[in-house]
């Protein structure tokens, strides 16, 4: 079995949140649709149709009144299509067009919580850290309880190696949301990159709590109990995670690992089956059960496992590293 240290496997900074700082937004102009977002109507038009409703009667005042009315309808609209097209931009992979949606939607609206909030979400997941840090600092500037901001600022500071600073965050999503899964997850994987394995444990037990069908909790507190050698500890949390998520390829591999080093050959060939049918170019799961096979006396499926294992890449480093868990939470 491999033995992984806790900051080799805990590591922060995820695929997800990696990248430059800094890279220029494209001009929104650039990236605008020609489609029209609404009807425009002339003011004759507009005043036509108070007129059947019995409004021309009214006094200037309350016809200006009405007028605004109306142009803060029109900019509310026009503010929900773009956060709408952002939203289908940033499903599609297109972070440049999402982001210059919500930019459009925030000179539209500065006070547009959701707008910021998501914006900074896709400067993240592009890498402009700068950036993603500053939305969501907007986003406490406009609701100073706003949880999910608290837990995305953690992240982006954690990511940056501003440990100390992401605890603070995420203890702060905490306060202000009690039962924060993610929050508490997020803090514990913090904490272990601190080497504080006793705050990682009580966090990661927390969540769990909170959230017994949680995978992320369970399989981060499996690593911790792995390298710190309770691999009975570790095998429960594995097959919990398991439990939560059938397909976690990790949590068989890992659990197959510990099943291996215990001897226990048909187990671990079994977990190493499966997570080879989840992710069958895995070339650390053909070469692993090689290894089972081989110590359980079964040559010829050993030879065929590291054959397999060759051909796939056998020097590419296939650990998977534990990331955080953020989500992207609704605006409350």
């Amino acid at each position: 079995m491999k033995n992984y240290s806790i900051c080799s496997i805990l590591i922060l900074g995820s695929l997800a949140f990696t990248g430059c700082v800094g890279t220029p937004a494209m001009p929104f102009q650039e990236v605008l649709t020609t489609a029209p977002l609404f009807k425009t109507f002339e003011k004759p038009d507009i005043e036509s149709q108070l007129d059947e409703v019995g409004t021309s009667a009214l006094s200037k005042e309350a016809q200006n009144e009405i007028d605004k009315v109306l142009k803060s309808k029109k900019i509310n609209d026009r503010v929900k299509i773009e956060i709408e097209k952002g939203k289908a931009f940033f499903e599609k992979g297109d972070m440049d067009t999402a982001i210059a949606c919500y930019t459009h939607s925030i000179r539209l609206d500065r006070t547009n919580i959701e707008a910021y909030y998501l914006r900074g979400i896709a400067q993240g997941k592009i890498g402009n850290k700068a950036k993603e840090i500053a939305d969501y600092g907007s986003v406490l500037q406009l609701d100073v309880d706003h949880a999910e901001a608290y837990n995305r600022l953690g992240v982006a500071y954690a990511n940056q190696g501003s440990i100390d600073i992401a605890i603070v965050n995420f203890s702060e999503a905490i306060r202000i949301k009690p039962e924060f899964v993610e929050a508490y997850n997020n803090r514990a994987v913090a904490f272990a990159n601190k080497g504080n394995i006793d705050k990682t444990i009580s966090d990661l037990t927390q969540a769990i709590r909170i959230n017994p069908d949680n995978p992320d909790a369970f399989f981060n507190r499996a690593i911790i109990y792995n390298n710190t050698q309770q691999f009975d500890e570790a095998i429960a949390d594995f097959t919990d995670t398991i439990r939560a998520n059938p397909e976690h390829a990790r949590a068989y591999m890992s659990r197959a690992d510990i099943f291996a080093s215990q001897g226990k050959n048909e187990k671990a060939i079994a977990d190493y089956g499966i997570a080879i049918e989840l992710k069958p170019k895995w070339a650390e799961a053909y070469y692993n059960r090689g290894l089972a096979y081989k110590a359980n006396g079964q040559q010829d499926e050993a030879v065929a496992d590291f054959s397999e294992a060759l051909k796939l890449n056998p020097k590419e480093n296939q650990t998977q590293a534990v990331s955080f868990r953020a989500t992207t939470a609704p605006t409350e």
